[in-house]
């Protein structure tokens, strides 16, 4: 896998592309490859406390003690001395990445091993100093269609490699669900057509048109599927268009909104 011997070789990459491309998919998919993961999930109240290292207020018969706990990278860290081991980081770009990684940014960097960070609290059991283990890797997802997102800023971004993730219509095509493909081929041609670079990135994936339920038999999976462009597709569409996210191709988009919309009302 092509992905995966790139995470091999850069260590520190992030998988990034428009909603329901199977970015998280992909990501657990390398992180079975890779065989020992810690698997986690960026907010906008992720800290570095949570994710580097932190003082947490323990109750004692006294008042307050002060432990100091590892976070996820630290955790990670440890478990790489063990073999490779992958820290899988789900929406990376939702978190205030500067300040969650402080001054361990200057850690993800490839050829970096020797580097360390003094760190302001010392864990028990683990160095003063952080260094990062050459088995662990660091996998990052990126929804490039989430526009109340800052984008990352330099000095991040020069530390990751980036993998694009785009629809893919032969997933849709294998499932055999004629009016999914014909959607979702409608789908690519009105943005391919109108929309420019920025708007590209709003392209809805070829998840939107699958089966979410495919082990549960094919006798109702198209019934699932129509169910899922009523309920997902449909509403992300008409999000775009009241939130005027797709500038000039706002038309095409709403217009393209409204074939789905028939299209499903006629198979109903």
């Amino acid at each position: 896998m092509e992905v995966l011997a790139t995470l091999r070789m850069r260590r520190f990459l992030i998988l990034e592309g428009p909603p329901g491309t199977g970015k998280t998919r992909l990501a657990y998919r390398l992180a079975e490859r890779i065989g020992s993961s810690t698997r986690i999930q960026f907010h906008p109240a992720r800290t570095y406390e949570d994710f580097v290292v932190g003082l947490f207020p323990r109750p004692t018969g006294d008042g307050l003690a002060f432990d100091v706990r590892p976070g996820d990278l630290l955790r990670a860290n440890e478990a790489a001395k063990a073999g490779e081991h992958l820290l899988l980081i789900d929406e990376i770009n939702r978190a205030d990445l500067a300040r969650v990684l402080g001054e361990a940014l200057v850690l993800f960097e490839v050829g970096a091993e020797a580097r360390t960070i003094r760190l302001p609290h010392v864990v028990e059991g683990h160095p003063e100093d952080l260094g990062l283990s050459p088995n662990l890797y660091v996998l990052g997802t990126r929804n490039t269609a989430d526009r109340t997102i800052a984008r990352m800023d330099l000095a991040i971004r020069r530390r990751f490699a980036f993998v694009e993730v785009w629809p893919d219509l032969s997933a849709v095509e294998a499932e055999g669900i004629a009016f999914a493909g014909e959607l979702f081929s409608d789908t690519l041609h009105t943005f391919a057509e109108f929309a420019d670079e920025d708007v590209l990135r709003l392209v809805p994936g070829h998840a939107y048109f699958l089966d979410p339920l495919p082990t549960l038999g094919s006798e109702k999976r198209s019934d699932r599927v129509r169910a899922r462009l009523r309920f997902e597709l449909l509403p992300l569409l008409r999000d775009y268009v009241a939130e005027r996210l797709c500038g000039g191709a706002t038309e095409a988009v709403s217009g393209l909104a409204d074939r789905v919309e028939a299209r499903l009302l006629e198979r109903a």
